[in-house]
């Protein structure tokens, strides 16, 4: 009875012993091992966004000493005045994006009809990650950072996976035209003003003119339905209607009086006719007497 006991204690203490070793190892950086980025771009569940491409920059390789990592910025980018002892900072981001040029050294690849691209084989260190192009209806993801490796639940783990979704936005183009309903050729307002409005509040202010042939489109605007055109500063005597056509909006003037000199003329007329009507009443009235 006394060897099992013995047994079964030596068990245990080899077992805690061994799981201590492992979780050493675990949270132990081996700095021969290479990384994986993998990015995959959705607006939802169900819509995975193809065609983006996508481009990493490594910016700082990383290194150990004092049981603490130290980040040092890379040959190229080395005059970055990012502060990289502290990686959780939120202005590091855009600080080290403002550094990047386009002749720095990178690896771009485009998403696929999963929204997915996967760089790998990559050197440990801080990747700077970005979208390079556009992707028509959508706004591009903002730069984010990605370190390799990434202390995740008391362990580092060498394979990242980024899912930049709430980045993303749907844009939309919205044109707005102006047209004139007035009597023959008469000379209308050189220009008018516009505004933009999205949920009662004005978001763009635009002028119509000849010179832009009475039309203007913003491009690549937050999708919403509730956006809205008004005229403003209305130019005397007309009358703004509105319509819309999908994504077109058209504001039609409508002449709202007659011109002063052409209402003076027919006053003119119609007293004058009146004037004839009464004096020719008068003659025949005098002759029926002398009748």
């Amino acid at each position: 009875m006394s060897k099992l006991i013995k047994y079964l204690s030596l068990f245990i203490i080899m077992f805690f012993i061994s799981t201590d070793i492992v979780s050493a190892s675990d949270h132990v950086i081996d700095f021969n091992k290479k990384g994986t980025i993998s990015v995959t771009l959705m607006e939802n569940d169900d819509n995975k966004i193809s065609g983006a491409e996508i481009t990493i920059y490594h910016v700082a390789t990383v290194s150990s000493k004092d049981n603490k990592l130290v980040y040092t910025y890379n040959e190229f980018i080395k005059d970055c005045k990012g502060d990289l002892n502290d990686l959780s900072n939120e202005s590091l981001t855009s600080e080290i994006n403002k550094c990047i040029t386009d002749d720095m050294p990178s690896q771009s690849k485009i998403t696929n009809n999963e929204g997915q691209v996967n760089f790998e084989n990559l050197e440990l260190g801080l990747y700077l990650v970005k979208q390079t192009n556009n992707v028509l209806g959508y706004s591009n993801i903002d730069p984010f950072l990605v370190n390799i490796p990434k202390d995740m639940d008391n362990k580092w783990v060498y394979d990242i996976k980024a899912l930049p979704k709430t980045d993303i936005i749907r844009l939309m183009d919205i044109t707005v035209e102006k047209k004139w309903d007035v009597i023959g050729s008469e000379n209308t307002p050189s220009s008018v003003t516009i505004e933009l409005l999205k949920n009662n509040e004005v978001i763009d202010t635009i002028t119509l003119s000849k010179d832009n042939n009475w039309t203007h489109t913003w491009k690549q605007i937050p999708e919403s339905d509730e956006y809205l055109v008004k005229e403003i500063n209305i130019p005397d005597q007309y009358t703004p209607t509105y319509r819309q056509e999908g994504n077109k909006f058209i504001v039609t003037n409508t002449k709202t009086l007659v011109q002063t000199g052409q209402n003076t003329l027919m006053t003119f007329v119609f007293a004058s006719l009146g004037l004839v009507s009464i004096t020719f009443g008068i003659i025949l009235d005098k002759r029926k007497k002398y009748e």
